[in-house]
């Protein structure tokens, strides 16, 4: 089925999409061919059309074609065929699917034209699929990122788009496998942002963004437990020789008139600290 963009235009209601045909001007073998597509976003389209090395444009045949033919202004051209409307997205969908496959047929575009295939009968393998997915991710070249994160370096959003982007992430759970990607991306790596913020606020303020905030017994209580959840458990060896364990490092460290840098450092060297005592953990 047809994707439908984000940017859809609505009109009096209905959700619009649009059917659009390339034809090869140029002169060669090929001249007069049709490719024909669908879309909602012309204004997206037309500016993909215009990224020969977007090579998940439309399919094998026209991405071969693109490359032969590449200079996009002077050797094709394009023609709006037909304006499609609907009231829902899904059966604007499955209108633009039947609109542009009725077009294949009047433009000879798959026989003899830059479309691989109709939509009706049409379903893809787990790995065409893969590809596809690959393509639309990879499309854009390193320059064409750098131009991006240039466009966007200075920019901040405004509290109506916070506002979106936090009710739109509302609910929503990584599966473990997300975790455990995330996890293995930023290893080794400091996060910067948030460094770079502590450190102005230090430097403007004199103190950490913490200093005089009083928190309530249940902040305290659910610290208490997230360092439950995450903490090891800990060995104290007393100076008299017994040993006590404890649920974390922190427990351990309250227990014993320590503070948690001293118990850690016990742990990691296996020394002993100042007034006899030794720890480790399990």
């Amino acid at each position: 089925m047809a994707r439908i963009s984000k940017n859809v235009e609505k009109s009096n209601g209905k959700y619009v999409g649009y059917i659009y045909g390339r034809q090869l001007v140029a002169p060669g073998p090929d001249k007069g061919k049709w490719y024909v597509g669908e879309t909602t976003d012309k204004k997206g389209r037309e500016s993909n059309w215009k990224k020969t090395h977007n090579e998940s444009y439309g399919g094998q045949k026209i991405t071969e074609a693109r490359k032969t033919y590449s200079n996009i202004d002077t050797e094709w051209c394009t023609e709006w065929l037909e304006r499609v409307e609907a009231d829902s997205k899904e059966d604007l969908s499955k209108l633009l699917d039947e609109c542009e496959d009725s077009w294949m047929v009047k433009k000879d575009s798959v026989k003899n034209g830059f479309n691989d295939y109709k939509n009706s009968g049409r379903h893809f393998s787990d790995e065409h699929r893969k590809n596809i997915s690959k393509g639309h991710r990879n499309y854009q070249t390193d320059e064409t990122k750098e131009k991006i994160r240039q466009a966007t370096l200075g920019k901040k959003h405004t509290a109506e788009t916070k506002q979106k982007i936090s009710d739109g992430n509302k609910g929503k759970k990584r599966t473990p496998e997300q975790k455990a990607a995330q996890s293995t991306r930023m290893k080794g790596k400091e996060p910067v942002a948030a460094s770079e913020g502590l450190r102005k606020y230090i430097e403007e303020h004199g103190h950490g963004p913490t200093k005089g905030v009083k928190q309530s017994p249940e902040a305290r209580a659910n610290m208490k437990a997230a360092q439950q959840t995450r903490g090891k458990d800990t060995i104290a060896t007393f100076p008299d020789g017994h040993e006590k364990r404890f649920s974390t490092m922190l427990d351990a460290a309250k227990a014993t008139g320590h503070n948690i840098g001293s118990v850690g450092n016990c742990v990691k060297s296996g020394g002993t600290t100042k007034k006899g005592y030794k720890f480790r953990a399990i």
